[in-house]
């Protein structure tokens, strides 16, 4: 019942926020989504100040009623200066992280402020926190951890931007949704038996995948796309000003890494998404070409950051049941 309970009043709470603070990738504290309490010390403190001054009034004392006056002022005073420490301030986020299951992630957040700020800390909600002492330049960049032992694309939720400046009073804070999405790769894991059982059938293992300069027939010229390797770029055409152009061959010496999530060996889906990602990042740094089959989904044969990023997006996103959700 209890429990019950508990998520009905989460999840309400959930849907005032949503509508009360809507997602967006700039996000500007002020009145209407910053929220102010007396911390547990400030609790303390105000009774205190009740105390004094019935203290005062029943031994009719007018320096103690007058110390509690200055001790309420006191009070007002730290109550304005912890709200205007976060009003004005700005926070941008564009939203995106990539990462392995199980090591963590950042997500890169620009906190943008005219005057100084001190005493900030960050965190998503049950994740690490990142404690600013002072804010004094106008941009600074935080790097914001975030951890989960699933892979797949997650929504790591709302980030609680809270402050006890000064005197430790108050707690001022707020629940911002920046509408982030973390890309976590599966896990690398070695798989049994040696790599070659990996490839296709063709020429001799130890020539497989590679490419080698003058044992193909030149194809084509095409302009160059980012994450491609390097190998393969026509710097002759790029020393005479043409532009940057990759070179294209209409065969590779040998045979072809063909990586498909069938061909792993006998295990549960998230292992078996293990071993694919291992042997994506080995054939990667060796420089191999290789193309994939997932899903439905075709990645033709190629080599270079473009072919690797697209491949482990691909495994992120496979459905199964140890996959995070957004």
């Amino acid at each position: 019942m209890m429990l019950k309970l508990k998520a009905g009043v989460k999840s309400r709470f959930s849907l005032w926020l949503k509508q009360r603070l809507p997602a967006a990738k700039y996000q500007l504290l002020h009145r209407g989504n910053i929220f102010i309490f007396p911390s547990r010390f400030g609790c303390a403190y105000l009774l205190l100040v009740l105390l004094v001054f019935l203290l005062g009034t029943n031994y009719q004392n007018n320096v103690i009623i007058l110390m509690s006056y200055l001790m309420g002022s006191l009070f007002i005073t730290v109550m304005l200066q912890s709200f205007f420490n976060l009003c004005g301030l700005a926070i941008s986020c564009n939203g995106q992280c990539s990462g392995y299951a199980g090591q963590g992630v950042t997500m890169p957040l620009t906190v943008h402020s005219k005057i100084p700020r001190y005493d900030l800390t960050l965190s998503f909600a049950g994740q690490q926190a990142v404690h600013v002492s002072v804010i004094r330049a106008e941009k600074v960049s935080v790097n914001l951890p975030f951890y989960s032992k699933k892979r797949g694309l997650i929504a790591p939720g709302r980030i609680t931007i809270k402050s006890e400046y000064s005197l430790g009073l108050f707690r001022c804070w707020t629940h911002l949704d920046f509408d982030c999405l973390c890309t976590l790769y599966p896990q690398a894991k070695l798989p049994p038996g040696p790599l070659l059982h990996f490839l296709k059938q063709g020429d001799s293992a130890e020539n497989t995948g590679k490419t080698c300069a003058g044992a193909e027939d030149f194809f084509e010229l095409k302009t160059y796309v980012l994450g491609e390797s390097v190998n393969r770029v026509a710097w002759k055409q790029f020393a005479r000003g043409q532009g940057k152009y990759t070179k294209h061959y209409q065969q590779q010496q040998g045979s072809v890494l063909w990586l498909s999530l069938a061909d792993m060996p006998d295990g549960d889906v998230e292992t078996q998404l293990r071993y694919l990602c291992y042997l994506l990042l080995h054939y990667h740094h060796e420089d191999y070409r290789y193309g994939m089959e997932l899903a439905g989904q075709v990645f033709q044969v190629d080599s270079g950051d473009f072919q690797l990023k697209s491949c482990l997006r691909a495994l992120a996103a496979y459905p199964g049941p140890s996959a995070g959700g957004a």
